[in-house]
């Protein structure tokens, strides 16, 4: 995948959230970045795959720009990123999920340029917890084991992330085709995987973002990572993921 914009001069850093049906939660974690927008001149990108919902409503003034699925493209997440980083011009791309929330934007870009700046990585994450006050033991728990797994998975080089946040290299991004589009879940795994035969993976303590519980309530917590752990095993395998997503309602692929 060429990059579209390598000779053009670009911005810093482009943050880009897919979205399929999320009227509910995209509006909370645009708000969270619009003050970013205005003083540090981040880039917001929404690729819309084909919602029904209002969404597209919800995000109108929010997002530099709205990216939409036409008539022959793919659906799914990884798809929609795509999309949204063809169209973005920062050197470094933070892929969101829609019901994700960076709390503290201006120390959360700062690190993030810092460390990449300084560690010369091609990609990393950052941990993960419930919002404030709807998070249960049960997920402060596992959250946290999961922060410990990927940051140790890391430093061993066992290139591995989650998508509720992507931080990537621009130039490694496109170099190895950005994400897998024919795969319907695990996408961030392996993108994570080609992007680690180019260089450093890591996840960042000092980064943490804040997600929607939805995902453990619709399908339990123990069967979410179930699905998770044996979908990323499969993918660092080579194989593909033999679990479909914990969404019911994602449209299925049009084809091109």
């Amino acid at each position: 995948m060429a990059d579209p914009l390598r000779d053009r001069r670009s911005v810093r850093i482009s943050v880009i959230i897919p979205a399929c049906n999320e009227a509910g939660y995209i509006r909370s974690t645009l708000e969270g970045l619009a003050r970013a927008r205005e003083s540090l001149g981040v880039e917001v990108i929404v690729s819309d795959d084909g919602s029904s919902d209002g969404t597209l409503e919800q995000v109108q003034g929010l997002a530099d720009t709205v990216v939409k699925a036409l008539p022959g493209q793919r659906t799914g997440p990884g798809a929609a990123r795509n999309r949204g980083a063809w169209q973005s011009g920062g050197r470094i791309l933070i892929f969101l999920d829609a019901d994700t929330r960076i709390p503290n934007p201006a120390d959360f870009f700062a690190l993030a340029e810092k460390v990449f700046d300084r560690g010369r990585l091609v990609a990393a994450t950052s941990r993960l917890a419930v919002e404030p006050g709807r998070a249960r033991a049960s997920e402060r728990v596992l959250l946290l084991a999961q922060d410990l797994l990927i940051w140790t998975e890391n430093l061993l080089n066992i290139h591995v992330a989650g998508g509720w946040c992507q931080i990537v290299d621009r130039e490694a991004f496109f170099r190895v085709n950005g994400y897998n589009e024919e795969l319907s879940v695990a996408q961030d795994v392996d993108l994570f995987r080609r992007l680690g035969r180019l260089g450093r993976t890591r996840l960042i303590t000092g980064l943490r973002v804040f997600e929607s519980p939805r995902r453990y309530r619709e399908c339990g917590l123990l069967r979410t990572y179930l699905i998770r752990i044996v979908n990323s095993l499969a993918v660092l395998l080579g194989l593909a993921p033999p679990l479909v997503s914990y969404r019911p309602d994602r449209p299925k692929y049009h084809g091109r």
